[in-house]
């Protein structure tokens, strides 16, 4: 009988919100159909408070309705959150485009728009995965972030239409989703979820609509009542070490300031405050670099970890010093890792983002004039000290830059560990940027739906690494205790290495790779491949998006008017096969995605050659503008462990030693423990020891 009485009271609140008129779902309707969410709020509540006391006599004497009116008056009038308060917007009949669809139940998530469908009983399916069955879309519509484009859309027009559907959909979520008894990973009520809302929209839905009479009294005393569910929810539940627990604790000290007028609020904030201080501890590596080794992730943790240092501050608590430096840190990664036009790399699962309004920003909260020297090209700031290449020694990524003007030439290269969390097997990938635009890209994260297109964007065959009979790399150590990277530069040249040492699927085995640096002219990239038995190596090259593909016996390459292109020009022993790729889907190969649900067609360079055990190659690759350069001919040979080439553009001999622990034999001495040597003339130019 309960719920029959539910539906006759609450659908008239769901149409008549959607035309513009006010609800008419009333605090004695509520108090009788749901009594112990009311009992839930007051017991919670703090009513020793001075503000609270003539709130509690109400309540004492059981008069419920009379009770939650007085609470709500308390909150439409008093101060606090007064950083996400506003004055009441006059009102008016004005259309704000980007929230018609809203109230109309058509919503976009993550690239995808569609219909969003209701129950039979009127209301919003909750659980409903959207058309792709993608449960990112259910975590994405109960994160309720759709629901501050109304608040926005109401804030510009006045139109109370805006705040009516608001307030019967947060009325339908809190009364049809009640908090489970246990820990559940529903699309609802994951930890996660729960955080987002306490962090990132409930407080500004709340105090951005509190003084509009459209918000009904019952939807504000149903969501205070939901506050400590969500708050004690999170607390027993939250995540640890990973950018999850960042949100969560981040939602739980926002939920603490917001509504201090909770019992618990203090406790939970204090408790926020020791998880995200070990959390800080533990995900960030001493070089700044958040564990997922995901430029998107380590921005989401960032980003929480600076709103959770905003929130001590305004509430005059105390915050450990240690954050400061981390975050510091943290975002020096954004900047120096930057591609010349201002988007990060695109490593593990992350989407194609621009950091430049970021870090302006973060350039004056620090006085980081070198931040802002980068993301303008030169044109502000102060030139670093260091660069323009950087390294990245825990995380193992190394950034090549030619310098810091927009038309820089930029390489990412990646010989770190796995990472914690959102890992794509592909130690040792390539990127490079040239004259503002993108020439070898790794695939991106596409989207989280597990299947075939999830297995290639985590996978070695969507990245510029070495696949060995087909099978790419396996998973490998998660973190690191030490530092794996060492960089080596002069004035001319610089140089890099990292292994991978898991093995190709079944097959055991590893692959080297090298890369050395002319400085401003090309990548010479040295690869070496050790698996007992007869194999086929099958090295990748993947091109960004849109662009003309040519291969012929001494290179491949792009062959575009009026734009950046790129020549890769293969160094081998022997002959290799070539195929292009582009957008195939059996096998799935040759694909791109800038964003989570976005792929487009890319095409990729698929070599391949026989080996016995072992086998050692090169690449040079070369960025240009315009006409293509012809290559002069190039020397490569291999003999007792030991690569040398002859570089006739740059008449640079350069000798390589595959074992680190043998002398380098060179044509006049041998060099103890020697790695590389280069020698113009008859002249040493570089040595590595």
């Amino acid at each position: 009988m309960i719920r029959l009485f539910w539906i006759l009271f609450l659908i008239p609140t769901i149409a008549l919100g959607q035309i513009g008129r006010s609800p008419v779902y009333s605090l004695e309707r509520l108090s009788i159909l749901y009594p112990e969410k009311i009992h839930n709020l007051f017991e919670n509540l703090d009513l020793q408070l001075p503000a609270l006391r003539p709130i509690a006599e109400d309540y004492r004497n059981n008069d419920l309705p009379s009770a939650c009116l007085a609470l709500v008056s308390y909150y439409k009038n008093n101060k606090n959150c007064d950083w996400l308060r506003f004055d009441k917007p006059f009102a008016t009949n004005e259309i704000i485009s980007s929230a018609e669809s809203i109230v109309t139940d058509t919503f976009s998530f993550q690239n995808v728009k569609a219909s969003h469908p209701r129950t039979s009983e009127g209301f919003i399916d909750w659980y409903h995965r959207g058309p792709n069955d993608d449960p990112e879309w259910g975590y994405f519509l109960n994160r309720h972030f759709i629901f501050l484009e109304l608040l926005y859309a109401y804030r510009q027009s006045g139109n109370s239409k805006y705040v009516n559907y608001f307030d019967a959909a947060i009325t339908d979520w809190v009364i049809n989703n009640p908090l489970p008894a246990q820990e559940v990973e529903d699309v609802v009520w994951r930890e996660l979820e729960a955080g987002q809302r306490l962090a990132n929209t409930w407080p500004q839905l709340f105090y951005g609509f509190i003084t509009s009479e459209a918000f009904s009294p019952a939807a504000i005393i149903l969501m205070l009542s939901s506050i400590p569910d969500h708050a004690e929810y999170v607390m027993d539940h939250h995540t640890t070490h990973h950018n999850w627990a960042a949100m969560e604790m981040n939602g739980l000290a926002t939920a603490a300031v917001c509504w201090p007028e909770f019992k618990g609020s203090d406790r939970w904030f204090e408790y926020a405050s020791e998880v995200m201080l070990d959390e800080l501890q533990f995900q960030v590596y001493p070089d700044g670099v958040q564990k997922e080794l995901s430029s998107s992730y380590h921005t989401v943790s960032l980003r929480h970890f600076e709103s959770f240092i905003r929130l001590a501050r305004n509430s005059y608590r105390h915050v450990h010093p240690e954050f400061k430096a981390t975050l510091e840190l943290m975002n020096n990664y954004l900047a120096y890792s930057l591609r010349p036009n201002g988007t990060g790399p695109l490593n593990n699962d992350s989407d194609l983002n621009d950091y430049r309004d970021r870090l302006r920003e973060q350039a004056d909260v620090y006085s980081r004039l070198d931040w802002k020297y980068i993301i303008t090209n030169g044109n502000e700031g102060i030139k670093p000290s260091i660069g323009p290449s950087f390294i990245f020694p825990w995380s193992g990524q190394q950034i090549f830059r030619s310098g810091w003007e927009k038309d820089a030439q930029w390489g990412f290269f990646d010989t770190g560990p796995w990472g914690i969390s959102h890992q794509h097997n592909d130690k040792l990938h390539f990127s490079v940027h040239a004259y503002g635009q993108d020439l070898l890209v790794d695939a991106g994260r596409f989207r989280y739906i597990q299947d075939r297109w999830r297995d290639y964007f985590t996978g070695s065959a969507s990245h510029n690494v070495v696949l060995v009979d087909e099978k790419g790399q396996n998973p490998t150590n998660s973190t690191t205790d030490t530092i794996c990277s060492r960089f080596y530069q002069s004035d001319l040249f610089e140089f890099r290495e990292g292994t991978y040492q898991h093995g190709f699927g079944d097959v055991s085995g590893s692959h080297s790779r090298a890369i050395l640096y002319l400085k401003g002219k090309y990548w010479l990239v040295i690869d070496h491949l050790q698996v007992k038995g007869i194999h086929v190596a099958q090295p990748l090259w993947h091109f960004a998006p849109r662009r003309n593909i040519e291969i012929n016996e001494q290179a491949i390459y792009t062959n575009d008017h009026n734009k950046a292109n790129l020549q890769i020009i293969p160094l081998s022993l022997n002959p290799w096969d070539y195929e292009l790729k582009t957008g195939s889907e059996n096998p799935v190969q040759g694909w791109y995605s800038p964003n989570y649900n976005v792929k487009v067609p890319n095409t990729t360079a698929v070599l391949r050659q026989p080996f016995e055990n072992s086998i050692v190659f090169a690449w040079i690759l070369q960025p240009y503008r315009n006409e293509r350069p012809l290559s002069k001919p190039q020397i490569f040979k291999a003999l007792n462990n030991q690569v040398t080439f002859y570089l006739a553009d740059e008449n640079l001999n350069i000798h390589y030693n595959l074992d680190p622990e043998a002398p380098l034999r060179l044509e006049t001495e041998n060099i103890e423990h020697g790695r590389l040597a280069i020698l113009k003339n008859g002249q040493q130019l570089w040595i590595i020891k």
